[in-house]
């Protein structure tokens, strides 16, 4: 695999997205953290376009459903993530310090 660019466009929708919807997580058996991020059905043209903005960070999109448990509705939307990257972990590392 070649190294991925964060282009300054990507850069500017991951960051302000960080502000809102998205989050950063290390998987359990990984070394980098990735980006994920969700959106209800309601939201999907904001979604797809956004998908497509991120296309060459994006490892998964999937249409999913889920029951709050609270209130008993379920809930459908899409949800995707990147690919763990050393960016990512960087990024983590200003906006989280320990």
């Amino acid at each position: 695999m070649g190294k991925i660019v964060i282009e300054k466009e990507t850069e500017q929708i991951l960051l302000a997205s960080l502000l809102g919807d998205g989050s950063l997580y290390k998987p359990k058996e990984g070394k980098n953290y990735l980006y994920s991020e969700y959106h209800s059905i309601k939201q999907k043209d904001y979604a797809l376009w956004k998908i497509k903005k991120l296309d060459n960070i994006i490892s998964k999109s999937l249409w999913c459903e889920y029951k709050d448990k609270r209130s008993g509705k379920t809930f459908k939307g899409i949800r995707w993530h990147s690919k763990a990257l050393p960016y990512f972990t960087g990024l983590h590392q200003i906006l989280y310090p320990i």
